[in-house]
């Protein structure tokens, strides 16, 4: 993800500088501490991170289907389940 205003910061040009971030490295200058930003640039820790990437992406298209899916149920009325009829 892009790096923030005040993220891109740094010795030298700013045309040299790495214009992305991990949220773990996000998050360990949020709360103060190197240990997220270490085990972030680990090859683990990019794996997990793409995996929580991943994952969320698809939570995402999950959710969209679910609203579809209702919207759908919600304006067909050829499936009436109401035991009226």
């Amino acid at each position: 993800m892009l790096k923030t205003p005040s993220e891109l910061r740094g010795f030298g040009p700013k045309d040299k500088l790495n214009p992305t971030t991990s949220q773990l490295s996000r998050w360990s200058g949020r709360l103060g501490t190197r240990a997220l930003r270490e085990i972030g640039r680990t090859a683990a820790g990019i794996a997990i991170g793409a995996a929580a990437t991943g994952a969320l992406v698809f939570e995402g298209f999950y959710d969209w289907g679910l609203i579809g899916k209702a919207a759908w149920d919600a304006t067909s009325s050829n499936d009436c389940e109401c035991g009226g009829n």
